[in-house]
């Protein structure tokens, strides 16, 4: 059985000082089993209404932030899951927790995408609208209301080689960017010959 922790503590609270409790405490395990049926019968509503806790599951911010780290845009994201974008920065700005129905469709497209590698998800967000054969653009897969696991299974590895072409010339302009400038040069030329 499931009690909301701040009204059922409250209620407990007032419910530990009353004489039934107190006759109850010698009693032992019996009076446990007489009390936990007395509070099920006197907290009545709140007995499992309240939501399951995710144990041992990732938070919706830790999901997100994966999926931003491996280049996924917060827009696209937002699109993704049928949600604002300020929705999404809430969730990994400010660490709040999902609604269910969004927390679960989070944790699907994380599984779907959490195997690319690092910094891919801004190249398939790239080439998403690209038509693929028999199952539509990666784009159209991701966003419809039902995720079909296949479909998107099929489109990202229609995708993958032009994502990897893209990534090894991303790296070639990175390589060639890191020219230094000539005052750069010049500092470390004096720094050598001091």
């Amino acid at each position: 059985m499931l009690f909301k922790p701040s009204i059922a503590t409250s209620n407990l609270a007032e419910f530990r000082g009353s004489s039934a409790v107190r006759s109850l405490q010698f009693l032992g395990d019996t009076g446990i089993a007489f009390v936990s049926s007395l509070a099920r019968s006197f907290l009545g509503p709140l007995i499992d209404t309240a939501p399951a806790p995710r144990a041992l599951e990732a938070t919706s911010q830790e999901l997100v932030s994966t999926l931003v780290t491996k280049g996924m845009p917060i827009a696209a994201l937002s699109d993704i899951l049928h949600v604002e974008r300020k929705t999404v920065y809430s969730w990994l700005d400010d660490g709040r927790d999902a609604k269910q129905e969004n927390h679960d469709r989070l944790k699907l497209v994380h599984s779907l995408l959490a195997g690319e590698r690092d910094g891919s998800l801004r190249f398939f967000h790239r080439f998403w609208n690209r038509e693929l054969a028999d199952v539509g653009s990666l784009k159209s897969q991701l966003t419809s209301v039902a995720i079909d696991e296949q479909a998107v299974a099929v489109a990202l590895d229609a995708l993958r080689p032009a994502v990897e072409r893209a990534l090894a010339a991303d790296a070639g302009r990175k390589a060639k960017t890191t020219v230094r400038s000539p005052a750069a040069s010049l500092t470390i030329l004096l720094e050598v010959t001091s």
